[in-house]
């Protein structure tokens, strides 16, 4: 099974390398190889493309949504930019929206209007 670029096959040999017990290993060495592993089961358990790894050249756009882009939202939307609002509209996003690019910002400003009886307004 291919990840993007790399093969699975690839990936856990560049962990295998990653986590041989030597000397000049640094914390952050341990550090991406642990995350590397993660990375490439949770995509085997999910059976979701591995695209953090893939080659960017053939990426000809790409949408990564923020909290920050949630509470700017709140705010444009007369709302308080508070953790708790944040976890209310998050609450209401459907993943499989937000990973669809063709709709924008209206997943963020529906999952919004979705949450707007539970949300505190600006004061």
């Amino acid at each position: 099974m291919n990840y993007g670029k790399f093969s699975q096959e690839e990936l856990r040999e560049v962990i295998a390398v990653l986590k041989q017990p030597t000397s000049s290993h640094t914390e952050s060495v341990n550090k991406v190889a642990n995350f590397l592993e993660d990375v490439v089961s949770n995509m085997e358990e999910s059976g979701e493309e591995l695209s953090i790894l893939m080659d960017r050249n053939e990426c000809i756009g790409s949408i990564l949504w923020t909290e920050p882009d949630v509470l700017k939202t709140l705010e444009e939307e007369g709302y308080e930019a508070s953790e708790e609002n944040l976890h209310e509209v998050l609450s209401q996003v459907d993943k499989e929206e937000l990973e669809n690019c063709e709709h924008g910002w209206d997943v963020i400003n529906d999952a919004v209007s979705k949450a707007s009886e539970k949300l505190k307004k600006n004061q």
